[in-house]
């Protein structure tokens, strides 16, 4: 699991220098790790997801100001995603229908990735 601040900041709402960091980390890793295991039939893939409603992300989700922004960030949602947008994308990479997928990155992000978001 990386997240989409490792690709796609959004400082006004979320300045987390370590965490993006290390999901970047996560990112690079990975692919590095599907290049290498590759060959052996190992898949390795990432999902990125953008804000998803869990206990981590508690206090994001209950402020007005990230609630107003999410609503033109994901506009998929318009607010947070759920535990199990993610959970099923993990469940398709993990099946045979992914089989000839391997070193990507997936964003699970309600089009976080390529919303500008109003502020």
């Amino acid at each position: 699991m990386a997240s989409v601040l490792a690709f796609a900041p959004s400082p006004r709402y979320f300045d987390t220098y370590a965490y993006t960091a290390s999901k970047g980390g996560i990112i690079a890793m990975s692919r590095e790790a599907a290049a290498r295991y590759a060959a052996d039939g190992i898949r390795i893939n990432v999902i990125a997801p953008g804000l998803i409603d869990t206990p981590m992300a508690a206090r994001a989700v209950q402020d007005d100001a990230i609630q107003r922004f999410l609503r033109s960030k994901q506009p998929l949602s318009q607010g947070p995603g759920r535990p199990e947008d993610c959970a099923d994308a993990a469940v398709f990479l993990c099946s045979d229908e992914a089989r000839f997928i391997t070193g990507i990155v997936l964003p699970v992000d309600g089009g976080w990735c390529v919303s500008e978001g109003q502020f």
